[in-house]
């Protein structure tokens, strides 16, 4: 059966980066791009690859182009929620990077709190994702030493190189079967002090230059 994939983001040249590598597994893949500004929708035509841009949003049309092109593979990076019905129908075929060390490390801004807690080593886990937030099988997670003093935007730069761009590259290889994972199951709830998790936040510098 061919294996049909699709990427769903936010970011152009994001996309553009990562459908090389399904292309280079002789993969077919589709783009759908949740992004007004098509600037590179030409491209994407010049090398036959099939997107779709939605200025907003939608389940029902992202289901509807999956459903056309016959989509058996998904990988997603966008902050949108996904209906209980949307995973139904791809159970075990969601792929996404977290920016953060699963399972401990869930939710937003986990790289500024893997700063706070002044871990050695930060990083970021590739799991097959479930209809529970930041849940799901881990499949591998990258990390990098950290030197303190650091600053957000170091971090930043490096979490991305460093972690999740061999992790996403990491996904067609794995779906075309040229790489052995050892599936992780979630076995342990962990639960971040975040009681007070809005005033912590209004009290949290997130300027790039703050330092750890």
């Amino acid at each position: 059966m061919t294996k049909n994939c699709c990427i769903i983001l936010e970011d152009e040249i994001s996309a553009v980066r990562m459908i090389s590598g399904y292309i280079k597994n002789s993969l077919n893949i589709s783009v759908i791009l949740i992004n007004k500004r098509k600037l590179l929708k030409s491209y994407f035509k010049s090398i036959n690859v099939d997107i779709l841009y939605l200025n907003k949003f939608s389940e029902k049309k992202i289901l509807s182009f999956l459903k056309k092109k016959k989509i058996r593979f998904i990988t997603i990076n966008f902050n949108n929620i996904l209906s209980s019905n949307f995973f139904k129908k791809f159970k075990g075929k969601i792929f996404s990077v977290h920016g953060g060390i699963l399972p401990k490390y869930k939710g937003r801004f986990m790289l500024k709190w893997m700063a706070v807690d002044k871990l050695k080593k930060i990083g970021s886990s590739l799991i097959l994702v479930n209809k529970k937030i930041d849940s799901g099988k881990i499949l591998k997670t990258i990390k990098f030493k950290v030197k303190y003093p650091t600053n957000f935007n170091t971090l930043l730069f490096e979490m991305h190189y460093k972690t999740r761009i061999p992790l996403y590259d990491l996904i067609p290889e794995i779906i075309n079967n040229k790489k052995k994972v050892n599936f992780k199951k979630f076995k342990k709830k962990y639960t971040l002090q975040l009681a007070m998790h809005d005033k912590i936040f209004s009290l949290i510098d997130l300027q790039l230059n703050k330092k750890y």
